[in-house]
C-alpha cells in the first residue's frame, strides 16, 4: 500500500519451447510509511528505484518453483509530517528504531518461491487452496549493504457450505532477521490488514521482524454473474480478523493478538471492477 511507481515492465511466457518464464521490472517510485507518536499518526516517505526479476517454469513440478533476484537503492527522506496539521518531525524527533534506518541504502537479495493454485475458479472460488512461500537472502554477496534472511507465507483455503455460500480462512505470516531496516518490515492494522483498526494503527514503532495474521470470511451470494460472465457474483460477507505483529526480540504470545469482526459486501462495477465495502469493528484496545 501507499505506493507511487513508474516501471517498465517485460514478461516473456515463451522461454525454452514454453517450458519457462521471465519478469523483468525496472521501476522508480516512492512508499509512504506510517507511524504513531503519541497516537498521533505520521506520515513518513521512502524514495527507491531498481530491478526485479522473476524467472519460472510453466510444466510439471517447476511450475510450482520461481527464482528471483531484486537489487533496490532507498533514499529515506530526513523528515515526517503529522498527518492532522502538516507539521514537519526532524530526523532529530523521530524514533531510534527509524533513524537508524534513514541512511541510503542499497539492497540485494535472491529469493526461492513456491507457489501453488488449485481453487476451481480464481474469481469466486466455491472449493480450493492458494498458497505461496518465498525465501529470501540479502548478502554483501550480491553486492547489498544490509545482510538479512526473510520468509514470507500466505495461505487461502476455500470450503463450499450449501448453495453458493464459501467459508474462505486465510493465513499469512512473515520473519525477517534483525537487521533488516523498518522498510523491510512488516506492518499490522487497516482495510488490507486487521480490518477495524487505523491504518497501520497495531504495528510496533519501527516495525515489525514477526507478523502472524489469519481471517475467516462466510460469503453469502445475493446475485448471480450474468450468463457467459468469469466475474464473481455480488455477495455479502461476515469476517473475522486477528494478528500480531513483534520487534526483535518479543517473544509472540496469544496476549498480543488484535481481533476484529464485521460485515461488508462486494460487487463488480462497471470500469473499477470487484469493488468491497467493509464495516469492521475493533475487539481489542490499544495501549
Amino acid at each position: 500500500g501507499r505506493h507511487s511507481i513508474v516501471s517498465f515492465h517485460y514478461f516473456n511466457p515463451h522461454l525454452f519451447n514454453n517450458a519457462a518464464y521471465l519478469d523483468v521490472e525496472l521501476f522508480a517510485g516512492a512508499r509512504q510509511y506510517l507511524y504513531y507518536l503519541n497516537a498521533k499518526q505520521v506520515v513518513h516517505q521512502v524514495d527507491f528505484g531498481g530491478l526485479n526479476l522473476r524467472f519460472g517454469g510453466n510444466r510439471s513440478l517447476l511450475k510450482y518453483v520461481s527464482f528471483g533476484l531484486r537489487s533496490y537503492n532507498y533514499r529515506p527522506q530526513m523528515t515526517a509530517v503529522f498527518s492532522e496539521n502538516d507539521s514537519t518531525i526532524s530526523a532529530t524527533g523521530l524514533p531510534a528504531a527509524i533513524v537508524a534506518g534513514l541512511e541510503e541504502r542499497r539492497i540485494a537479495a535472491i529469493s526461492l518461491g513456491l507457489h501453488a493454485d488449485f481453487r476451481d475458479h480464481p474469481q469466486y472460488p466455491l472449493n480450493g487452496f492458494w498458497g505461496a512461500i518465498t525465501a529470501e537472502k540479502s548478502d554483501a554477496e550480491f553486492n547489498s549493504e544490509i545482510d538479512f534472511d526473510k520468509l514470507t507465507f500466505d495461505g487461502r483455503l476455500y470450503t463450499r457450505l450449501f448453495g453458493g455460500q464459501v467459508l474462505a480462512l486465510n493465513i499469512k505470516g512473515g520473519y525477517v532477521s534483525e537487521p533488516a531496516p523498518f522498510y523491510e518490515r512488516f506492518y499490522l492494522g487497516g482495510a488490507n490488514s486487521v480490518r477495524g483498526y487505523a491504518e497501520r494503527r497495531i504495528t510496533p514503532v519501527g516495525y515489525a521482524n514477526r507478523l502472524l495474521q489469519g481471517s475467516a470470511e462466510l460469503r453469502l451470494p445475493f446475485a448471480e454473474p450474468a450468463p457467459g460472465s468469469n466475474k464473481s457474483p455480488a455477495y455479502a460477507v461476515l469476517f473475522y480478523d486477528l494478528g500480531g505483529a513483534w520487534l526483535p526480540g518479543q517473544e509472540p504470545d496469544s496476549a498480543d493478538l488484535f481481533r476484529s469482526a464485521g460485515f461488508g459486501f462486494r460487487f463488480n462495477i462497471p470500469v473499477i471492477g470487484l469493488t468491497r465495502f467493509d464495516f469492521a469493528f475493533p475487539i481489542d484496545k490499544i495501549d
